[in-house]
């Protein structure tokens, strides 16, 4: 004859499985805020990559000017959550496609844009007169 209080789990078992989710989480937590972190701060550079791909290839394909202002936390129509910063230049700036070519005032001169959100940053940079856009997942100290 079986008994009833026989099914089912015990409260040790349950406590034993609650203390290892609570230790697993704890493990886990801080490794995918990072990570959330670190893509939410690639999404915004990526924003950034593609507004100036975006100017530089209707720039070329329709052979005229095309401009993008640059303000603190938006390029062209993109809004961002994380700030930006252009080396030796203050913001807002218009940088221009002219046929594909970039300038800034109408001075070509590489430019290095940082993608800020919180305490990192992304590198967007366009280093070459042909406008080669480069990227890095650091400041741009490295490509200067």
């Amino acid at each position: 004859m079986k008994r009833d209080f026989d099914k089912g789990f015990t409260l040790i078992e349950v406590l034993s499985v609650a203390v290892l989710v609570g230790i697993l989480s704890a493990i886990a937590a801080p490794s995918w805020i990072s990570f959330t972190e670190e893509q939410k701060l690639n999404s915004e550079a990526d924003k950034v990559l593609r507004a100036i791909k975006i100017a530089q290839s209707e720039s070329k394909r329709e052979s005229n000017t095309k401009k993008l202002v640059i303000t603190a936390n938006s390029i062209g129509s993109e809004s961002l959550s994380g700030s930006i910063a252009i080396a030796d230049y203050s913001l807002p700036v218009t940088l221009t496609f002219k046929s594909g070519l970039p300038t800034i005032n109408n001075v070509f001169k590489p430019v290095f844009i940082e993608v800020k959100k919180g305490a990192k940053v992304r590198c967007v940079a366009i280093r070459t007169i042909l406008g080669t856009i480069q990227t890095d997942k650091d400041s741009c100290g490295k490509f200067q």
